[in-house]
């Protein structure tokens, strides 16, 4: 069956009618806004909404089936995603496509579907290019949050995650693990490897109120669980535990510079840092160059630029103009957490803590006031690799 063949997506009696394939394109977009996470639908490539058998077809799906549990370096307990593309609209259409590549085709064969997947105007998801700009079939996350044996990073059960380090202390803890026995790839995780993730979630479960379909996470009590407590492990998105809630986590590829402008890594793999225009909402806006003249609050959309090798439709940014104080007008769940605009540079954090409030938590939630050696008790990291 050639990539060209039309496969409806409409999958009400999934089990009588088409099977999921490497032809299987699948996404989501927002209908309506509001109400703190927005209505989202199913639609199929041709943006037609469809209705779907979550747990038959994902189950069947090739993507999502191939995401699975490893382990490497030792006890590094890992979740490798494998390689697929993405299509988005507007901050409000998202797709994703199966990496069409078959073992059974010719290399032209397989180079024609690819440009024919192209030609639809899907991109690979830039979580898939190594340091190198190479092309790799999958990507490995800590399935846990980070922990520290012998100065390396680790991703293990049992522990609590380790806090107390500065961005630059865990940088070097993450490609500490590089050093010994020809191991390489590891890296702190980054900011296109969760946005591909997210994704994944997003479209799996058809709503950015992660929280409700997936677990709440630890939140709203008075200190850090263990990476395995029952309450950390109910924020867990296909094995990859507390991914919010317990300790924020930092993410590489994305900071603010003294400007209080956004800059992201080239989405070539290279990390190349790029500057954008979008300015992040910071503590002293005294006019109203935000919606309402805040630091922190909801966002209602995303941000869209596209620049020279970066395209930030890629991740899930949010509109830093668009937020509001109410969690019911917003459309992606999680609370947004602007900088003080102190001149120095700034990393991401991600997911919120134990002390959050269940609503300001989650995948969407995002802190940008941390510099690169700041040190806090709440705050972690994940372990990555290529």
């Amino acid at each position: 069956m050639s990539w060209d063949t039309k496969i409806p997506a409409r999958l009400i009696d999934f089990a009588n009618r088409v099977q999921p394939n490497n032809n299987t394109i699948i996404g989501v977009k927002m209908i309506a806004t509001g109400g703190g996470s927005g209505t989202w639908v199913y639609i199929d490539e041709y943006d037609n909404v469809v209705e779907v058998d979550k747990q038959l077809y994902f189950k069947e799906h090739p993507t999502y089936s191939g995401i699975k549990t490893v382990q490497m370096d030792g006890n590094q307990i890992m979740v490798q995603i494998p390689k697929f593309y993405i299509r988005t609209e507007g901050g409000k259409k998202f797709w994703i496509a199966p990496n069409p590549y078959d073992d059974n085709l010719s290399d032209e064969e397989n180079q024609k579907n690819i440009e024919a997947l192209k030609a639809k105007g899907f991109r690979l998801h830039p979580a898939f290019y190594k340091k190198s700009g190479e092309e790799n079939n999958h990507f490995s996350v800590g399935a846990y949050q980070a922990t520290l044996y012998n100065g390396k990073c680790c991703s293990e059960p049992g522990l609590f995650p380790k806090a107390n380090m500065s961005f630059n202390e865990w940088l070097e803890a993450c490609n500490g693990r590089n050093s010994t026995n020809g191991v390489s790839g590891f890296h702190m995780w980054t900011i296109y490897e969760l946005s591909a993730i997210t994704i994944l979630a997003l479209i799996e479960c058809c709503s950015t109120d992660f929280q409700t379909h997936y677990g709440q996470g630890r939140v709203d009590t008075t200190g850090m669980g263990l990476t395995s407590h029952e309450s950390v492990i109910s924020a867990t998105y296909r094995g990859i535990t507390g991914l919010w809630g317990n300790a924020w986590q930092y993410v590489d590829g994305l900071f603010t510079d003294g400007s209080d402008t956004i800059c992201i890594w080239s989405n070539d793999g290279k990390r190349v840092n790029k500057t954008t225009t979008v300015k992040v909402c910071t503590k002293e806006s005294k006019n109203k160059t935000w919606s309402d003249g805040i630091s922190s609050g909801y966002f209602t959309s995303l941000s869209t630029e596209v620049g020279r090798e970066y395209n930030l439709n890629d991740i899930f940014l949010p509109n830093f103009k668009s937020i509001t104080n109410g969690y019911r007008n917003g459309n992606f769940s999680d609370r947004l957490f602007g900088r003080t605009s102190d001149g120095v540079m700034k990393v991401c954090c991600v997911g919120g803590d134990f002390a959050s409030e269940p609503k300001d938590a989650g995948i969407f939630a995002y802190n940008f006031d941390v510099s690169q050696t700041e040190t806090f008790d709440n705050i972690t990291t994940r372990l990555a690799t290529y």
